[in-house]
């Protein structure tokens, strides 16, 4: 703590006890220019040099709390959590509160010689600190997201299969077949079992017929039912080889060079139907936001490099903690803005944050995805709230042991 160049400064200037001096000269000053006491200056310096003396001691204090509150943090981690705790409130008390509240007191004391003017003054400034910072005035909730279109299907085969048809790339009608495929093992299964349910019907057919008692009925008829059920398993194959689509959008992603009897591998993509009229952001906004906003709050998304916003409604807000970052762009591994862990191949943000999705009233410049500022229209909340609330959360947060 004394190796910090203090007394490098004190030898240069050659000016012995520097800190003290410059402190004692700049409490004065605060009691001349708050309270407008007319104290005498505890040493006698030219102006300049004891406004240089005065900048100084201003400058040390804020290096010191700086330090003091650094060294706090440090111990409280070094060590384990009781002794951290006990050591972190003695370093706070003595070096930060205490010397605050000597002077404190000294004003307090000196109240009466204060004029009562400026003491009328002083109240109205603090109650008027106080009033600033208990008015809920601040409403807005930012956060960070990435705009995409509601609407997107890809397409996949489901297995390896054959391409019987591909729907060319453009605009294309809700229910309209974009891939059609055939796979002739299951196709011969389908004949397979076609067969073998006539067979079956037609012998159950003949045994009807016959007036005598036979014992073969019922194991036919299990069997006829076993058909059945493979028959309908293979069309509910055969159904996932003709591919539509669910909504009206544009068709594209296609390869040009596709042709019929062709083979795809299984999960290949074929293509990617958007419905480019309809967009949504997904936005992260962190754990102590999310009790101010609610369903239906008004919302705007600045998207990246552009100066203009787009408006929008909150139409859905996560009921926990985003465990895996959805979208790598916004990871700050990938240049985004929020920090995230790599844990394996997932994206863990750093800091608890929670997923809110925003309906867009119209699609962004260009229509393409995008990535951007979130601000939503929630609750006031006053900074006296919100530190509260913080300094609430820490001490749940740290006082478990």
């Amino acid at each position: 703590m004394r190796f910090d160049g203090y007394f490098i400064v004190s030898d240069l200037l050659d000016f012995p006890n520097l800190h003290e001096r410059s402190t004692a000269l700049a409490k004065t000053c605060l009691r001349r220019t708050v309270l407008g006491l007319l104290l005498p200056w505890p040493e006698s310096f030219p102006k300049h040099t004891r406004r240089l003396l005065i900048g100084f001691a201003f400058v040390t204090w804020i290096y010191r709390f700086t330090l003091f509150l650094g060294i706090a943090v440090a111990v409280y981690f070094l060590f384990f959590k009781l002794l951290g705790i006990a050591l972190f409130i003695v370093e706070i008390s003595w070096f930060i509160v205490l010397p605050v509240w000597r002077e404190l007191r000294f004003w307090w004391q000196s109240r009466s010689y204060v004029a009562a003017q400026r003491r009328w003054l002083l109240w109205a400034l603090l109650a008027g600190v106080v009033l600033l910072l208990a008015i809920p005035f601040r409403g807005q909730v930012h956060g960070y997201g990435l705009a995409r279109v509601q609407n997107q299907f890809r397409v996949f085969s489901p297995f390896p299969a054959r391409i019987d048809n591909v729907h060319a790339a453009g605009h294309v009608a809700a229910g309209t077949v974009l891939v059609a495929l055939s796979e002739p093992d299951i196709s011969a299964r389908a004949q397979s079992n076609a067969a073998g349910i006539d067979g079956y019907q037609a012998r159950l057919a003949g045994m009807a017929a016959d007036l005598t008692p036979n014992v073969d009925i019922a194991a036919t008829r299990q069997r006829l039912m076993a058909e059945y059920q493979q028959s309908q398993a293979v069309r509910t194959e055969l159904k996932r080889l003709t591919i539509t689509a669910p909504f009206a959008g544009q068709w594209s992603d296609v390869n040009p060079e596709w042709q019929a009897g062709q083979w795809v591998a299984s999960k290949e993509p074929l293509g990617i139907l958007v419905d480019a009229t309809s967009w949504q952001v997904d936005a992260y906004v962190g754990q102590d936001e999310i009790p101010r906003i609610a369903l239906g709050d008004v919302a705007y998304f600045y998207p990246e490099g552009r100066t203009n916003r787009i408006k929008g409604r909150i139409v859905a807000i996560g009921s926990t903690r985003v465990s895996e970052l959805e979208h790598p762009s916004l990871s700050s591994r990938f240049g985004g803005p929020i920090a995230t862990a790599a844990h394996g191949n997932a994206l863990v943000p750093s800091q608890a944050v929670f997923h809110v999705l925003v309906q867009l009233d119209a699609p962004p410049a260009g229509a393409s995805e995008s990535k951007g500022q979130v601000q939503l229209e929630g609750r006031p909340q006053s900074l006296l709230k919100k530190s509260f609330d913080r300094l609430t959360a820490v001490l749940l947060r740290e006082g478990g042991f």
